[in-house]
């Protein structure tokens, strides 16, 4: 007698639609994992197209190589920001996004920020260093001309803040506003060129109030 053994049809069925619907839950979950990837992280092809789009705007712009040295995303916004700065100038480093690109140059920011902060201590020179004062130079988010590559333009459109502030130990309180009088006038001595507006302020707290003022220049 010959016995046949073989697979049972309704045994091999049930086993590969357990298969199938394994693989299928599988997938839904690999589906979500990179949805959920991409949300948090964003769309990789998205950002490097974004950081060819930048590096392009900013290297026709300025006529050399820029490079991007650090990528993130805000899953709020929606958007990718790119840390850059130009081939030859490492220390000139600056954050922007495509969108912001648009509308403020980051880098011409930077430049007229730098050259004025340059400018204060050239001013100022070592005869306040007992003051340990600390400085902080800005341009005004609304200011004419955010998207001018050129430094000297650009001072002369838009307009600047210049803050002062130190430890009032370091001086006599009474003496804080004729301190920063002699401060100031040894600033506008080195404004030799076109600025739309500079605001220098000075805040100092005593213990117990700030002290505040502030004089706009070109007077």
């Amino acid at each position: 007698m010959i016995f046949q053994i073989g697979c049972d049809p309704m045994k091999k069925q049930t086993k590969k639609l357990l298969l199938m619907i394994i693989a299928s839950f599988l997938l839904v979950i690999l589906s979500f994992a990179v949805n959920f990837y991409i949300q948090l992280s964003g769309n990789p092809i998205e950002g490097r197209k974004e950081k060819r789009a930048l590096l392009r705007l900013y290297e026709e712009k300025y006529g050399e190589d820029f490079k991007v040295t650090y990528t993130s995303y805000d899953y709020k916004r929606n958007e990718f920001s790119f840390t850059m700065h130009p081939e030859s100038d490492p220390e000139s480093s600056f954050r922007t996004t495509l969108y912001e690109a648009e509308r403020n140059d980051a880098y011409g920011e930077l430049r007229a920020r730098r050259f004025l902060s340059d400018l204060v201590m050239e001013a100022l020179g070592s005869d306040y260093d007992y003051l340990d004062y600390k400085i902080n130079a800005f341009e005004e988010y609304d200011s004419p001309d955010l998207l001018e590559g050129d430094l000297n333009k650009r001072l002369a459109m838009n307009h600047y803040k210049i803050d002062f502030s130190w430890d009032v130990e370091k001086t006599d309180p009474v003496e804080i506003d004729r301190v920063f009088i002699d401060m100031v006038e040894r600033i506008e001595e080195k404004l030799t060129f076109p600025v739309g507006g500079i605001v220098i302020r000075v805040g100092v707290f005593d213990g117990e109030d700030y002290h505040h003022n502030q004089v706009v220049l070109p007077n």
